[in-house]
């Protein structure tokens, strides 16, 4: 088996749908570029990325690669919410070719294995972290070895479906090869998502290049609607790692804007301020550079000091998950924030002109509308520069689906497209979907009207954008 002549095409698999000014979707897929870059070091050298949220018509583009590619493996990233853009596209790859090896990972591939591999047309599943299953998978698949001695993988044998021992996580992050960024154009992320759209959420870009990171993986806290696809002990890159990722994709790639999505950047103190350092030092040297955080920053662990740090390495905008104003719902939830201790450190952040946002969840189980208007009001009130509104949605794979279980048992056959974190499907709270649905867009118009708040948000986005 000659491993550098098997063309493999890795496919993010997302359905910007109806919201194209989603921020999660300006990102390159890291996930996928982790696996190329695992790939690679594994031998497979003939490696590409599809990345559908380009493309006006994703499924021509789809089509125009396997044709002028003519991969032997695509494999398939796929959010929940995109699951029925997902079995049209792997539906479209075997009607292409029914030889080509179909994978699918991620999120959705995690919640609903066993579900989604009824699909005809889907050959394996990896789960949880795929950079050490995803090459030897594909190592005994070509060699015709016995699957079964595969860790983390769903696959059919005999028209049965098989699963394998769960892979444990790898211990030590710096042992994954670097992401491979050659395998993405920078600029057709620039001209997609490079603008300054007034409706934009929660995504600010302020130099040319934005690159994503990943600097740790898991989280320890035990919030009932979060995934595990991670599991929940922390496993963190070095600062090493960490700022030689930096000084790579600064000087060979052009990237002078880092977005941070760990899931808690912050939880290691000693570890976070070695690396807002090291940042901070080679600003001093003259580098550009500006830092964002989309995800991971937990307010009440954070202090002055800290946020001082995060300023001086360059950071324009941190965000802070609040959920829910009630202590009541912070204890069923279990993320059990300190709400005072966090409207502080919103405020000290906002005062050192870094740009706040806020995240917050309506529809908690057995929340009432008077919880739900305090969450609200909070968010109002805080220093926030932009807040996100989502509805509680209980995604499969997390605790949060489990407990509800008992009273909407007719969820476990709803596909899970059905899912969105800007829809409501179950009354889980004490007001209906429809009602939900009402409040949750009032509160967006009272933050998109706030010219207040806009003004503030502008003012810094101009100050970083000069600095």
């Amino acid at each position: 088996m000659d491993k550098s002549k098997i063309r493999i095409l890795l496919v993010e698999a997302f359905e910007v749908g109806e919201n194209p000014l989603v921020s999660d979707w300006i990102m390159q897929p890291l996930g996928l570029l982790y696996l190329g870059g695992a790939l690679k070091s594994s031998g497979y050298e003939n490696v590409r990325i599809l990345d559908t949220k380009l493309y006006p018509d994703p499924m021509a583009e789809l089509n125009g690669v396997i044709d002028s590619f003519k991969p032997d493996v695509v494999g398939f990233r796929c959010l929940s919410a995109s699951a029925a853009f997902f079995h049209t596209l792997i539906a479209e790859v075997k009607r292409k070719h029914s030889d080509i090896v179909t994978i699918a990972g991620g999120p959705h591939a995690n919640a609903r294995a066993p579900e989604l591999m009824k699909d005809a047309n889907l050959d394996y599943i990896v789960l949880n972290e795929g950079e050490i299953t995803l090459p030897e998978l594909l190592d005994t698949h070509f060699s015709k070895g016995d699957l079964s001695k595969v860790q983390g993988i769903l696959y059919k044998e005999n028209g049965e479906i098989r699963q394998t021992p769960f892979r444990a996580f790898f211990e030590n992050p710096d042992d994954i090869p670097f992401p491979a960024w050659e395998l993405t154009d920078t600029s057709l992320y620039r001209e997609r998502f490079l603008d300054d759209h007034p409706g934009r959420l929660n995504y600010v870009q302020l130099r040319q290049d934005a690159m994503p990171l990943f600097t740790s993986r898991a989280c320890p806290y035990g919030c009932i609607y979060c995934h595990k696809i991670f599991g929940k002990k922390f496993r963190a890159h070095s600062p090493e790692r960490v700022l030689k990722e930096i000084d790579i994709l600064y000087e060979k790639h052009n990237i002078r804007q880092f977005d941070f999505y760990d899931d808690i950047f912050n939880l290691d103190r000693n570890r976070t301020e070695t690396i807002l350092k090291g940042i901070a030092a080679r600003k001093k040297e003259g580098r550009d550079i500006k830092l964002s955080f989309f995800n991971g920053i937990r307010g009440d662990i954070q202090d002055p000091l800290l946020v001082k740090d995060f300023r001086d390495a360059g950071t324009f905008m941190i965000p802070y998950a609040v959920e829910t104003a009630s202590p009541r719902l912070q204890k069923l939830i279990k993320k059990n924030i300190n709400l005072e201790k966090l409207r502080r450190i919103v405020s000290f952040t906002s005062r050192l002109n870094i740009i706040t946002v806020g995240f917050a969840m309506l529809g908690f189980p057995t929340e009432t509308r008077e919880e739900i208007d305090m969450t609200i009001e909070y968010m109002l009130s805080a220093d926030f520069d932009m807040v996100e509104f989502f509805i509680v949605s209980p995604y499969f794979g997390t605790e949060l689906a489990e407990m509800i279980k008992s009273h909407y048992p007719e969820i476990q056959n709803d596909s899970s497209e059905v899912f969105h974190y800007m829809k409501a499907r179950y009354s889980l709270a004490g007001v209906s979907p429809e009602e939900l649905e009402e409040i949750h867009g009032k509160a967006y118009y009272r933050i998109l009207t706030d010219k207040t708040r806009i003004s503030k948000l502008e003012t810094k986005i101009r100050i970083h954008r000069k600095s």
